[in-house]
C-alpha cells in the first residue's frame, strides 16, 4: 500500500531555511544601508540602517511573499526541506501578524479558498 503524502502547509513553507544574502550598499542619497534578500524568493528583499533591522524586515517580507504566493495559488519554491523544529507560530507572533497564525495549518488550496471568501 502506498503511503499518503501530506500536502505542505503554510507552517511548512515558513519553516524552509532560505538562503539569506546581506550586503551594505550606497543608496541614491549617498547614505549607506544594509540590504538583505532571499534570492530563492522573487521580490523578497529589505533595506534598513542596521543589519539587524534589515534581517527583521526581511523575515516579515518573506512571510508576506510566501502568503501572497499561496493566496494566488502559486506554491513557493522549496529549495531545501523545511526544518522540523522551526517555530512558525512564534515567528508570526513576533512579527505581529496575528491574522497569519490561524492559517499555519492550511494548505495552498485551503488558503486560496479562504482568501476568496474574504477570511
Amino acid at each position: 500500500m502506498a503511503e499518503s503524502v501530506r500536502a505542505p502547509r503554510l507552517r511548512d513553507y515558513l519553516s524552509i531555511p532560505f538562503v539569506v544574502e546581506a550586503e551594505t550598499v550606497e543608496d541614491g542619497a549617498g547614505a549607506w544601508v544594509r540590504r538583505a534578500s532571499c534570492p530563492d524568493l522573487a521580490d523578497c528583499a529589505a533595506e534598513a540602517p542596521t543589519i539587524e533591522d534589515a534581517l527583521e524586515r526581511l523575515e516579515r517580507r518573506r512571510v508576506d511573499v510566501i502568503v501572497g504566493l499561496l493566496r494566488t495559488g502559486i506554491r513557493p519554491p522549496v529549495p531545501r526541506p523545511p526544518l522540523s523544529h522551526y517555530d512558525a507560530a512564534g515567528l508570526v507572533r513576533r512579527l505581529g501578524l496575528p491574522e497569519i497564525e490561524p492559517l499555519l495549518d492550511s494548505t495552498a488550496d485551503e488558503i486560496r479558498v479562504l482568501m476568496r471568501q474574504g477570511t
